[in-house]
C-alpha cells in the first residue's frame, strides 16, 4: 500500500508541475507582449508623422520669400453669366430667355374665333383699350407659380410700344390708381398665399363717349396657382355683372 500511494503521489505531483509551468509559460509570453503596446505605437507614429510635416513646412517656408502677397481670392468662384444679379442691365442670359419667353408666348396662343376677320388690328386703326386687365395684366401664377422679372410690360404699354393710339387714357389712368391704391392695402394685410383680385367698376357712358377709336378693346384678368384655385363662381370662371355690361356697352359703342 505504501508504494501504491507513493505512486500515485508522484503522478499528482508531476501533473500539477506540468500544469504550473504551462501557466507561468502563458503569463510570460503575455507580459512580453504587452511590452508593444498599440497606443505606444501609434504615439509613437503619430510623433514621427508630426516631426515629418513639421519639416516639410519648415523646408517649404524656406522656399517662400517673407514678403509674397497672398492673394486670398485666389481660388474665389467668379460669378458666371447664368447666376442672379443686382445689376441694373439684362446680362446675355437673361435678353436670351426673354426672347426666347416671347417666341414661346406667341406661339402658344390660340385663336378661338375671328369673325369677320376683325384680327390683326392695324396700327393705323386707334383703339379704345377698357378693364382692369390692360393695367394690372396677370403675368404669373399664385405662390411659388409667380415670377420676379425686372419689369412687366402690361397690355396697355405693349399696344403703345407697337404702334397703337391708345384713346383711352384718361379712363386707364384712373383704373390704373384705383388698382394701386386697392392693391397696396391688400399688400399690408395679406398673408402670404392670398391673391389680390381687383373688380372691374361699371364703365360710365361719358368714359365710353371720352375715347372715340376704330376699335374698343376690353380685357378680362383672372389669377390663380398656389393657395388660390379657380371657382365656378363670378369673378372667376364667370364673369361678373358689371364685366357683363362693360362688354356689352363697348360692342355697342364701337362696330
Amino acid at each position: 500500500m505504501n508504494k501504491q500511494r507513493k505512486r500515485i503521489v508522484a503522478i499528482v505531483t508531476g501533473v500539477i508541475t506540468v500544469l504550473l509551468l504551462s501557466f507561468f509559460t502563458f503569463i510570460g509570453n503575455a507580459s512580453a507582449a504587452s511590452t508593444t503596446d498599440p497606443a505606444n505605437v501609434s504615439t509613437s507614429e503619430t510623433q514621427t508623422a508630426t516631426d515629418s510635416t513639421e519639416e516639410t513646412a519648415a523646408q517649404t517656408s524656406t522656399k517662400t520669400p517673407a514678403n509674397t502677397d497672398v492673394d486670398i481670392n485666389a481660388n474665389a468662384t467668379t460669378t458666371s453669366d447664368d447666376s442672379a444679379t443686382t445689376s441694373p442691365d439684362p446680362n446675355a442670359t437673361e435678353i436670351e430667355n426673354s426672347e426666347l419667353s416671347t417666341k414661346a408666348a406667341e406661339d402658344g396662343m390660340v385663336l378661338l374665333q375671328n369673325k369677320d376677320q376683325t384680327l390683326p388690328v392695324s396700327t393705323d386703326n386707334s383703339v379704345a383699350l377698357f378693364g382692369s386687365g390692360a393695367y394690372g395684366t396677370v403675368k404669373g401664377g399664385t405662390g411659388s407659380g409667380d415670377v420676379n422679372p425686372r419689369n412687366v410690360v402690361n397690355i396697355w404699354d405693349g399696344l403703345k410700344k407697337a404702334g397703337y393710339q391708345i384713346t383711352s387714357e384718361d379712363y386707364l389712368n384712373k383704373t390704373a390708381a384705383d388698382y394701386d391704391q386697392k392693391k397696396a392695402a391688400f399688400d399690408a394685410t395679406s398673408s402670404l398665399l392670398n391673391t389680390f383680385v381687383y373688380q372691374d367698376k361699371q364703365i360710365s357712358q361719358a368714359d365710353f363717349d371720352a375715347a372715340p377709336a376704330d376699335v374698343g378693346i376690353y380685357v378680362l384678368s383672372r389669377n390663380a396657382g398656389e393657395g388660390t384655385d379657380r371657382t365656378d363662381t363670378k369673378g372667376d370662371y364667370e364673369i361678373t355683372d358689371a364685366e357683363f355690361n362693360n362688354i356689352k356697352n363697348l360692342a355697342a359703342d364701337y362696330k
